[in-house]
């Protein structure tokens, strides 16, 4: 079981390529890229913020992977 994202599909919503989405959130491009290609999750924290600054709940772009089948139960 693990966690996965769906930060493109958000940044594809929003209608930015992934520098201008990392700048708007804040973060390194670098970092961005790994988390939208599933490499690395973000924090607690960041999670809270890109929520925060996008107007969605955590939940909407973070899911529970429970192996392969996507879950939010």
């Amino acid at each position: 079981m693990g966690v996965r994202n769906t930060l493109r599909d958000l940044r594809f919503e929003m209608k930015m390529d992934q520098k201008d989405f990392a700048e708007f959130l804040g973060v390194n491009a670098s970092t961005y890229s790994r988390w939208e290609s599933n490499n690395q999750q973000p924090s607690m924290e960041w999670a809270l913020k890109i929520a925060s600054k996008t107007g969605r709940t955590v939940e909407a772009f973070m899911l529970l992977d429970n192996q392969g089948i996507i879950s939010l139960d």
